[in-house]
């Protein structure tokens, strides 16, 4: 199963997805791994080719220049490249590639007590 987030970028909401080719394209692309990002260990960079390699199933022609202008775009709009992360991190947790470990994940990043949610989808109207 592919987990989405939908996330909005370039003025339309878009699903990112983390299927095998996603993630084998973003470890090609970076050079890292995906299971070493985490919200201490993660540059700017990273975070723009996360949304790249995620928002591919949709547009195989989709380039990083053209996320950097829609990062650009989104943050004329007051939505910082961070404000993605939680959304990215938490859909490669839920989708299983921490493995055991996703749930621990999941906790450090929306917490674990009664009131814990998932994110946002940033950028989009609840």
């Amino acid at each position: 199963m592919v987990s989405m987030r939908i996330v909005r970028l370039g003025g339309a909401d878009r699903e990112l997805r983390y299927s095998a080719e996603a993630v084998r394209r973003y470890e090609i692309a970076s050079g890292k791994s995906i299971l070493m990002n985490t919200k201490t260990d993660i540059q700017v960079t990273d975070i723009m080719n996360l949304l790249w390699a995620g928002l591919l199933w949709n547009n195989q022609r989709l380039t990083t220049r053209g996320i950097e202008a829609w990062v650009d775009q989104a943050r004329a709009e007051g939505i910082a490249p961070t404000d993605f992360l939680e959304n990215i991190l938490y859909t490669i947790a839920d989708d299983g590639w921490y493995g055991k470990n996703g749930e621990e994940v999941k906790k450090a990043l929306i917490g674990d007590g009664d009131d814990a949610q998932d994110p946002p989808s940033v950028g989009t109207t609840p």
